[in-house]
């Protein structure tokens, strides 16, 4: 599924986000933070006014920096400027400044910010245009961050390798903002990717593999790329077998509450796995209304 995202800066003036959403955008990208001091002075009002609507929302960076070290400082900046914000979409990072045309190699550069910008638990996009991907920032080393490139006036990029994010049009018009704006789409549901999740193979079980495993008995669908868990929203069936907990306590309560959600019988092996941290976690699910047997 694609979805309808807009980038917007305080170029578009004061916008009226809820016809913005009526009109089907699904989604905003806000432009924060420029350089190592410059705040965007519509960036606070528009995120407001974003959530307000209902809106996914990320943040962009515009960076000016030439060397890495220069670079981990704008994003700190740009971090310290989003902080205590809910985001549902990426933080990019926004290269194509002329002060970088003279530079071969980009990507040392890029893959500083972004690497800050994921240490500090976000998720990091790289936007450029299709050319720069193609030439300054082609390394490999920045295929584990999502990319987002920018190519108009054509009916599908011309590029080869994977892509979050398409900027296809600096023209759009749409309700509720007064001239035209750069309209992207985006081929991720960023809402429901949760990124970081390679900690989890390192717990009583290997919890990716355990959560694809189980959820597939039920007809749900888990995909794992790396260090990305992405959980795909579905109806839910009664399990094909018997679901295993794994000795894993977070496992079993999960597929409780999966079971529940289904609103189909699941038997669940090694339930009594949690007992580690929630001994009582049946006793409360069935004073919800659950029906709970315990077949010893």
């Amino acid at each position: 599924m694609n979805y309808r995202v807009l980038d917007i800066s305080a170029y578009q003036g004061e916008v009226d986000f809820a016809k913005v959403k009526s009109d089907g955008i699904w989604g905003v990208m806000l432009k924060a933070t420029e350089g190592e001091r410059y705040l965007s002075p519509a960036f606070d009002k528009n995120y407001q006014k974003t959530t307000d609507s209902g809106l996914y929302v990320g943040a962009y960076h515009y960076l000016r920096a030439s060397t890495p070290a220069e670079a981990r400082k704008e994003a700190q900046f740009f971090l310290q400027k989003v902080a205590g914000k809910k985001l549902t979409l990426p933080l990019a990072v926004d290269i194509e400044a002329p002060e970088q045309q003279p530079i071969a190699d980009l990507a040392p550069i890029a893959k500083a910010f972004c690497d800050e910008v994921e240490r500090n638990k976000y998720y990091a996009m790289i936007y450029s245009t299709v050319s720069w991907f193609q030439t300054k920032l082609a390394s490999s080393q920045l295929d584990v961050f999502d990319r987002w490139i920018a190519q108009v006036g054509v009916n599908q990029p011309t590029f080869n390798k994977p892509y979050g994010m398409w900027q296809y049009t600096w023209n759009a018009q749409i309700n509720g903002i007064t001239g035209r704006v750069d309209e992207n789409i985006s081929y991720k549901d960023y809402p429901t990717i949760i990124r970081n999740a390679g900690r989890l193979r390192i717990k009583e079980c290997d919890r990716i593999a355990a959560m694809q495993e189980e959820l597939a008995k039920m007809g749900g669908t888990v995909k794992a790329d790396g260090d990305t868990l992405t959980i795909e929203g579905c109806a839910l069936h009664k399990p094909t077998a018997p679901l295993n907990g794994h000795n894993d306590h977070r496992i079993v309560m999960a597929m409780a509450v999966a079971a529940l959600a289904a609103g189909q019988p699941a038997v669940i092996e090694g339930a009594n796995a949690v007992n580690k941290s929630w001994p009582d976690f049946f006793e409360v699910i069935k004073g919800l209304g659950a029906h709970v047997t315990n077949q010893g």
